[in-house]
């Protein structure tokens, strides 16, 4: 008992088919190659089809980065806005909500102030 993974059959069969019916190997051979041929071509759309969808993906991703971004700017000119035109409660709201966005990145940027110093005196210790 002979046992094959590839497209091919064994050796032997081959002849016996080349026998049987001339050009019947080569027929055999160029339909393995065909098949190889597309089985690569179908990985390369597929990653192609993959890189796409990362670009599109990341051009999201900045997107809304860049969206976020403004959002504590644009409550901060709300809140002069509303502070000029008389509306000091709206203009309270607006610069809160302002600091609020603004906060995490601040007390971020601290910590990783005081982790990056902590870091230098491990270093300089050792």
């Amino acid at each position: 008992m002979e046992v094959t993974s590839c497209p091919l059959p064994p050796s032997k069969e081959l002849a016996e088919y080349e026998q049987t019916l001339p050009g019947a190997a080569d027929r055999i051979l160029r339909m393995a190659e065909d098949s190889l041929h597309s089985e690569i071509d179908s990985q390369k759309r597929v990653v192609e089809i993959y890189a796409d969808d990362r670009k599109a993906e990341n051009w999201v991703y900045k997107f809304t980065a860049v969206v976020f971004s403004l959002i504590p700017a644009a409550a901060f000119i709300c809140a002069v806005v509303f502070f000029a035109l008389g509306m000091n409660p709206a203009a309270f709201i607006s610069f809160a909500g302002s600091v609020g966005f603004v906060m995490p990145r601040i007390i971020e940027a601290f910590k990783s102030g005081k982790a990056s110093k902590g870091d230098d005196k491990h270093k300089s210790a050792n």
